[in-house]
């Protein structure tokens, strides 16, 4: 990884080995750094003069409404301050028409209220027309332009008309609205930075990418200890230096690679799933991790079987028996790992009775490729062997499986 970033920007650039896998790559980063981040939140807004959690929709009806009342009011000031001064160009016009008489009422009054009382007497000019002619200076009384005058009269008009328009016409001031925010967005035009998408991506990261293809030893005991260990390590003892107590002994041992997956059976019927990258790395010579610190196995429980699979869509059926005479099937597809694998297991045999346990487990194609090695018929044959030599062979040539929860039967073998 190297450091690219200048006066212009950031820029991170990773290197890659030949033959990587760079769409992965980049997928993982998107999936677990912040180049790519999803927000989820919660619209509130003050509408109808409360708190409200609004959708898109009614977010955008509430904020065009409130720009409606902020034109409104603004629109009904500016009129109330364009009417204002209209009303004061009017009077400063009528005084130019007689501004002699005007200054000679000025000089022959007492006082600046004097002079307003006397010039609404006289000339018929309102309260704040007097105020204003009062207030105005001798030179500027002298010096007023009358055409300066009466263009801002006409613009008062205008404006006034205007305002008129927008209060009376609801699409016009509307347009007012369109306008304002055509503007808005010529101004602080930025391009968006966000994508908006009907439907989110879900992004699925290979387990290849983050995980080193390589062959490990693997090693699960009956009590419940699970360790890998590479080829180096093992080699480097004696096989049966496994670190396992005395009274423990392996249920599998073998070379797997990290890409591979574990299915692990146990006397109460869970199923246990572990990829072989995520088994605790130890040396062979120790014992490795319990699997009760993950999952949680019983006093009493132990491990009957392991299974190894290469991927987890493989066709096939676990056949599965328990010391009440029940022989349960149910597909691979339907134990497929969960969420939460790691910490809880799956049920693959509901035991019906409290002291019932799991004493075989296999793992056999789909029931339409099985046939007898003795007669050749389809389905899948069982032997059932009891303590008092008693025996069953049979078929399950239906070819259904049982789900994880459910205790249908394939068979039952009764003595008497």
């Amino acid at each position: 990884m190297r450091d690219e970033s200048d006066r212009f920007g950031l820029s991170i650039v990773i290197e890659l080995k030949k033959n990587v896998d760079a769409p992965g790559i980049l997928t993982y980063l998107f999936k677990n750094t912040d180049l790519q981040i999803a927000y989820n939140f919660n619209m509130v807004a003050i509408a109808d003069m409360q708190p409200k959690q609004l959708g898109l929709k009614p977010m955008l009806e509430a904020y065009l409404e409130h720009r409606r009342d902020v034109i409104t009011r603004r629109t009904q000031f500016d009129l109330k301050k364009a009417l204002a001064r209209q009303h004061i160009v009017e009077g400063l016009i009528k005084m130019l028409s007689i501004l002699d008489q005007v200054i000679e009422t000025i000089r022959g009054s007492q006082d600046k209220a004097d002079a307003k009382r006397n010039l609404v007497e006289k000339f018929d000019f309102s309260t704040e027309q007097a105020e204003a002619i009062v207030s105005l200076q001798l030179y500027r009384l002298t010096n007023t332009d009358i055409t300066a005058l009466e263009k801002e009269a006409a613009e008062l008009a205008a404006k006034i008309a205007e305002y008129q328009l927008i209060l009376g016409d609801t699409k016009e001031r509307d347009r007012v609205i369109e306008t304002e925010l055509k503007q808005i967005a010529k101004t602080y035009a930025s391009d968006r930075l966000s994508q908006i998408e009907a439907e989110i991506e879900t992004l699925e990261v290979d387990t290849a990418v983050t995980v080193t293809d390589e062959q490990v030893m693997v090693l699960v005991s009956r009590s419940g200890y699970v360790k890998r260990s590479s080829l180096r390590s093992y080699q480097a003892v004696a096989p049966d230096d496994n670190g396992l107590k005395a009274n423990d002994f392996a249920v599998f041992s073998g070379e797997l690679g990290t890409l591979q997956h574990l299915y692990i059976v146990t006397s109460a019927g869970h199923m246990i799933y572990r990829p072989v990258h995520e088994i605790s790395d130890e040396r062979w010579k120790d014992s490795g991790e319990h699997l009760s610190q993950t999952v949680g196995l019983g006093a009493d429980e132990y491990i009957v079987a392991v299974f190894t699979f290469d991927d987890l869509a493989a066709s096939g059926n676990f056949v599965l028996g328990s010391s009440d005479g029940y022989i349960k099937q149910t597909a691979l597809a339907d134990l497929q790992p969960q969420r939460n694998y790691k910490s809880k297991p799956m049920v693959a045999m509901k035991l019906k009775n409290a002291d019932a346990i799991v004493t075989n487990a296999y793992f056999v194609d789909a029931v339409s490729d099985q046939k007898c090695r003795c007669c050749h018929q389809p389905g899948l044959w069982l032997t059932v062997c009891t303590r008092r030599s008693l025996n069953c062979r049979g078929a399950d040539n239906r070819g259904q499986t049982g789900g994880p929860q459910a205790r249908r039967l394939c068979g039952r073998l009764y003595s008497r």
